[in-house]
């Protein structure tokens, strides 16, 4: 942590200078949004501007459970001023929960001025810090479900070296070319398809899939079934493709967008 950090920590915390977005998270098998978790930057003009480094100098400066309760309060309120439907994630450390708000009730609070029903805040559980009273969480725990809330436990799988595994990472070719010809509802539904055909080719050897953000993905897969999985997908994938396209298209073989100065053909995803 450097000076500098520390000062834009302790400007950010006390002004409030967060800017909170909400991500989209889709259903799959019923194609439609049911939910947004909430996700916090730090000022663009900043060096916290990534959340990663963010919490990173938070925890180095003993600010941590400081700037989670402040990130929280904010995405509630933002959410509830936004009128979002559907249900709302917050990612929120177990530390913060035994060590203050379990006691205090901060996050009822939160939602009690904001005017949003308990039952619409899904509190994800992620184990950045390490926590040892397993009997005051599992309090808490029940605590918050008591109140209203769902709660969303993530335990870390752990893979072991022997085990090993192999990281691979899903982009579709030309993806923006095809937004900006048929428009982003119909890429919002190859992205659903795509999910889909991850989600199940994963599920069949015990792997995780993670959404980076639009067409983006993230695969941890056994070492020993890898290369048979990525294979499956790319041969399903080929094969749905082409029922994204107009016939038009389909025929070229690619999407053609004109300029004044160019002709480009874009070939399919």
């Amino acid at each position: 942590m450097t000076a500098q950090e520390a000062q834009w920590l302790k400007k950010i915390i006390a002004k409030e200078e967060l800017h909170v977005l909400f991500q989209p998270i889709v259903n799959a098998s019923q194609q439609a949004v049911y939910g947004y978790e909430a996700l916090i930057r730090g000022p663009r003009t900043s060096p916290l501007h990534s959340p990663l480094r963010l919490f990173e100098v938070a925890t180095q400066a003993g600010k941590l459970v400081e700037l989670d309760i402040l990130c929280r309060r904010l995405a509630i309120y933002r959410f509830a001023e936004l009128k979002q439907p559907g249900l709302l994630f917050l990612n929120v450390m177990p530390l913060t929960i035994v060590e203050r708000d379990f006691r205090e009730g901060l996050t009822l609070g939160f939602i009690r001025d904001s005017g949003l029903p308990p039952a619409r805040v899904v509190i994800e559980l992620t184990e950045h810090v390490p926590i040892h009273d397993y009997e005051l969480m599992r309090q808490a725990v029940d605590h918050y479900r008591t109140m209203g809330f769902q709660v969303a436990l993530y335990a870390k799988r752990r893979v072991s070296d022997e085990q090993g595994f192999a990281a691979a990472y899903v982009d579709l070719d030309n993806f923006k070319a095809f937004n900006d010809a048929y428009g982003y509802a119909r890429g919002d539904h190859i992205i659903i398809s795509l999910s889909r055909l991850l989600q199940a080719q994963v599920d069949n050897v015990g792997g995780f899939i993670g959404h980076i953000g639009g067409d983006d993905f993230m695969m941890l897969l056994p070492l020993d079934h890898w290369e048979s999985v990525c294979g499956q997908i790319l041969r399903s994938f080929e094969v749905m493709a082409p029922g994204f396209y107009e016939d038009a298209d389909r025929l070229r073989g690619g999407i053609q967008i004109e300029t004044a100065k160019t002709v480009s053909l874009f070939p399919l995803c």
